[in-house]
């Protein structure tokens, strides 16, 4: 039997995170919870219709994601819908059950759609975050690059065909990775209007010389940096990202370190990233 499954990462969460996670949990048929955090928090979801694991340390969101969908002890079908989430994304009542509707009357026309996620409101800058570029395939979605992570939807069978989320990936990129292999293999990524949803992206922008720069926690310098440097020499990244993601990992970091705060740090961190590129360090920063 076809079921919905929920797989949310967490990383310290807090009560609000667990009241996220909750209103997540009330609209699958299971919800498992992978938490990168280094303690077991486990009582703070007691009482939840979810299933738990702690990593006990931070293994980046494509590793946690994957210790389910790897793990045979689940059976999962393939055609399982599974939906990502992380601890910060706010949805509203029916989010689910919209997103699976508006998915299944798109796989009517296009067999070949491979994931779908809806637009989401940026708490942090306060903007519906729509791409630039996008195709009109129906009234309801668009064909489009990449999504982001959270509430994106796949069928297992369709992820298990690309071999899951790229664990050399930690955190930024992982889940446009994930879509570009999905194209690769042939497969539609949608982006849709139908349903909505509240998420933070990053601690705040800020315009530089009229670019908007997402401030981020001095560590997201270091995986943003060596991760978009994986991806730069990935051969199915589209020709249009490598230079999007080349000018990021040099004039933009340059730009990041006059500009926002902790110069020194981030520069170090910065440096370290290329450094442990170069090395084929993968995983969580060694200090």
């Amino acid at each position: 039997m076809q079921k919905i499954i929920a797989i949310i990462t967490v990383y310290y969460p807090h009560s609000e995170n667990v009241e996220n996670i909750a209103s997540i949990a009330s609209q699958a048929d299971m919800t498992f919870v992978v938490d990168n955090s280094k303690q077991d928090n486990s009582n703070m979801f007691t009482g939840m219709n979810i299933i738990y694991h702690s990593m006990g340390y931070n293994s980046g969101i494509a590793k946690a994601f994957n210790y389910y969908l790897k793990n045979s002890n689940y059976r999962f079908n393939l055609d399982d819908y599974i939906i990502f989430f992380d601890q910060d994304s706010k949805i509203s009542d029916e989010h689910i059950r919209k997103l699976v509707k508006i998915y299944e009357f798109t796989k009517r026309k296009y067999s070949n759609l491979g994931c779908i996620g809806p637009i989401y409101y940026n708490t942090s800058n306060n903007t519906y975050e729509i791409p630039h570029i996008k195709r009109r395939l129906n009234k309801y979605c668009y064909s489009v690059t990449d999504l982001i992570t959270s509430s994106m939807l796949c069928e297992y069978g369709k992820l298990k065909s690309v071999g899951y989320w790229n664990e050399d990936l930690f955190l930024d990129g992982a889940d446009w990775d994930l879509c570009w292999r999905l194209k690769k293999g042939g497969m539609l990524c949608c982006l849709t209007d139908y349903v909505s949803y509240r998420h933070s992206v990053g601690i705040g922008e800020k315009k530089i010389l009229g670019i908007s720069m997402r401030k981020n926690n001095l560590n997201r310098s270091y995986y943003r940096t060596r991760d978009s440097l994986y991806l730069l020499h990935r051969e199915y990244t589209p020709l249009r990202i490598r230079i999007r993601l080349l000018i990021d990992a040099s004039f933009i970091n340059f730009f990041r370190i006059i500009f926002l705060d902790n110069r020194r740090e981030r520069c170090c961190l910065m440096i370290k990233g290329y450094k442990d590129y170069n090395s084929k360090i993968t995983g969580e920063l060694r200090t």
